[in-house]
Order: structure tokens, then C-alpha cells, then sequence
């Protein structure tokens, strides 16, 4: 991941950078009060992404919304300027930026735990030795 100056960032430093992102914009940090809201939200962007494959988007495919704006002043207008981006990739990638926040604003190791988990996924039998 790459931060706003273009430097690589580690799974904990981009999980800091969307909490100050979030926290900077005025959204409440995830704890242990409104963690089934902050959780159902993570749901609500998968079922976003469901939805722009059941509206005809590609997999792959990023596009812009062309939100109206009466602005007037298209060079400095910034909903003008920075059109919001929408598709698939982009729902999962809400998706996780909101998981990232979470386990932040909880003290979680990500990096730790997604390596952890990772190893014990490396030792375990062809599907789960399910045979579905």
C-alpha cells in the first residue's frame, strides 16, 4: 500500500492512516459500543459490490459517478474536480478500509493476525477436507 507521499506502507500503518482519514472527516472510531453498527457497514459494502455486479458492471470495472453539481466553477470545485469512483473493486476496497479502521481503533495487530492466520490456512487439508 502506498501512502500520500508515495512511500510503502505496511498492513498497521495504512489500518493508522484510514483512522485518521475517518477520524479527520468526523466519523466515530469502532468500539466495543457501536462495533455491530461499525460491522454491519463492512456487510452493507459486500452487499454494494453484489449490487454492481447485478447491475451489469465488470468485475474489474472502475467508473466515476457523474454526480450533478450546480456549482458553477468547475476549476475549483472539488466534488467537480475529484469525481467519487464506484464499481467492484471499489466496494471490496470500502470493504476493507472499514475493516482496517475496526481492528485499529480496537488495538488489533493486523499484520500479525492476517500472517498468523495465513500460516495456519498453509497447513490445512484440500478444502478442509470437505468434499464439496
Amino acid at each position: 500500500m502506498v501512502g500520500s507521499k508515495g512511500e510503502s506502507m505496511t498492513i498497521n500503518e495504512t489500518a493508522a492512516d484510514v483512522a485518521a482519514t475517518s477520524k479527520s472527516k468526523g466519523f466515530e472510531a469502532p468500539n466495543k459500543d457501536n462495533i455491530n453498527t461499525k460491522l454491519l457497514l463492512v456487510v452493507s459494502e459486500i452487499c454494494e459490490a453484489q449490487e454492481e455486479l447485478r447491475f451489469g458492471h465488470g468485475i474489474n470495472e472502475i467508473y466515476f459517478s457523474k454526480e450533478p453539481c450546480e456549482c458553477q466553477v468547475y476549476e475549483t470545485c472539488n466534488k467537480c474536480r475529484n469525481p467519487k469512483p464506484e464499481g467492484f473493486p471499489v466496494e471490496l476496497a470500502d470493504a476493507i478500509i472499514r475493516l482496517f479502521h475496526i481492528g485499529h481503533a480496537l488495538g488489533i495487530n493486523l499484520q500479525e493476525v492476517i500472517d498468523l492466520k495465513a500460516r495456519y490456512n498453509r497447513t490445512r487439508e484440500h478444502k478442509h477436507g470437505r468434499q464439496f
